[in-house]
């Protein structure tokens, strides 16, 4: 049986070897189950494969459409002007307040990330938490 470039046993499904010297027609021995089969080598055979993004998928690519996509409690895709206020002066504006949302970019034992946001001036920054740090689901957050 001939799929695509690769050559398999009829008996068995072993994937077969071509031999090193073939005429148009030959034969091929499989080396699992001993059974000899014909096959037929055309000489101008183009073999095209076609693949796309998702055809192997990768955890990194994964983990980034996971960041990217974050929704709140509700499921919907979250709004920075809906993320709550805390007492956070900025660093930019001296704005008293800012907004920050949390995300667990790393592995579970170790800190959330902290994201700010200034409503003021755009100003953003991000701050690794350590674990032992409790983050409330209120609107403000104890910093140490």
């Amino acid at each position: 049986m001939i799929i695509g470039s690769l050559i398999f046993c009829e008996s068995c499904g072993n994937l077969l070897s071509l031999p090193e010297h073939h005429s148009r027609s030959s034969t091929i021995r499989c080396a699992h189950c001993k059974q000899s089969q014909k096959f037929n080598i055309q000489e101008e055979l183009a073999i095209v494969t076609r693949s796309n993004p998702n055809a192997f998928p990768s955890i990194l690519r994964q983990k980034r459409t996971l960041v990217q996509n974050t929704t709140n409690s509700a499921g919907h895709q979250n709004d920075p002007a809906a993320a709550p206020l805390m007492d956070e002066s900025c660093p930019k504006c001296n704005n008293p307040q800012m907004r920050y949302h949390t995300l667990q970019l790393r592995s579970a034992d170790e800190g959330t990330t902290v994201f700010y946001e200034c409503p003021n001036c755009r100003q953003a920054r991000s701050v690794v938490k350590p674990s032992h740090l409790p983050i409330r689901n209120t609107n403000q957050v104890e910093l140490k």
